[in-house]
């Protein structure tokens, strides 16, 4: 089951990011002015020089902000997926154990509450009385 879940976290987040990642290179590629594509056609060059020459290296170096941008976010999703993991691993346990009854503050679930009080919005918690 924990094998499961962490295979679904990383096909989860590679597919999501791997379809921002190709737009980024797509748009990169079609900031290339068209002067370029037609400069290369002059020089007669071959179709695969033309995109490893001439048009790759200013798409890419276009796309770098918004590719270092989305790794960021990367970096940032993925703690949120390890804590759901790690919930779900605890509610797997309590299965194998069979007792719901018995609920032990234990310093890693107090540590948990604590963090997830932590990280919620100030509005979420309150209601205001109208």
């Amino acid at each position: 089951m924990a094998s499961s879940l962490v295979a679904a976290g990383i096909i989860g987040l590679g597919v999501h990011y791997a379809t921002y990642v190709s737009e980024m290179y797509r748009a990169g590629i079609e900031c290339v002015p068209l002067g370029q594509w037609g400069a290369a056609a002059a020089l007669h060059l071959l179709r695969s020089r033309v995109c490893t020459s001439v048009i790759l290296p200013q798409a890419l170096s276009r796309s770098i902000p918004a590719l270092t941008n989305y790794s960021i976010v990367l970096f940032k999703d993925v703690p949120p997926l390890a804590r759901i993991m790690l919930s779900s691993f605890t509610v797997g346990r309590e299965i194998v154990a069979g007792t719901f009854v018995h609920f032990s503050w234990s310093p890693w679930r107090a540590c948990s509450v604590c963090r997830s009080r932590s990280s919620c919005p100030r509005w979420a918690g309150s209601r205001s009385a109208s």
